[in-house]
C-alpha cells in the first residue's frame, strides 16, 4: 500500500511540475514572438519610410504603429499602408 502512494504522490508531483512550466513559459514564449514581430515591423516600417520617403509617403513610427505591425505582422503594414492612403493617420 506504501508504494501506491508513493506512486500517487509522484504521478501528482510530475502534474504539478508540468502546469507549472506551461504556465511559466506559454506568456514568455508570446512576449518572446510580440518582441521579435516588433523588431521586424520596426525595421518594415524604417524601410517604407526609406524607400518612399522620396515620393512623399510615410508612415509615423511610433509605439502605436509598431505594436500593430507586432501583433499582426505584415497585414498590419498593409493596413497600415491603407489608414495613411485614406488619411486616417498623419
Amino acid at each position: 500500500m506504501q508504494y501506491i502512494d508513493v506512486a500517487i504522490a509522484s504521478i501528482f508531483a510530475l502534474f504539478l511540475i508540468v502546469l507549472l512550466g506551461r504556465v511559466i513559459f506559454t506568456p514568455l514564449r508570446w512576449i518572446s514572438k510580440l518582441l521579435i514581430n516588433s523588431a521586424v515591423g520596426l525595421f518594415l516600417l524604417w524601410l517604407i519610410n526609406w524607400v518612399t520617403g522620396p515620393l512623399g509617403f510615410s508612415l509615423p513610427i511610433n509605439l502605436v504603429t509598431v505594436l500593430v505591425v507586432g501583433f499582426l505582422g505584415l497585414p498590419g503594414v498593409l493596413l497600415l499602408a491603407i489608414l495613411r492612403c485614406l488619411n486616417i493617420i498623419m
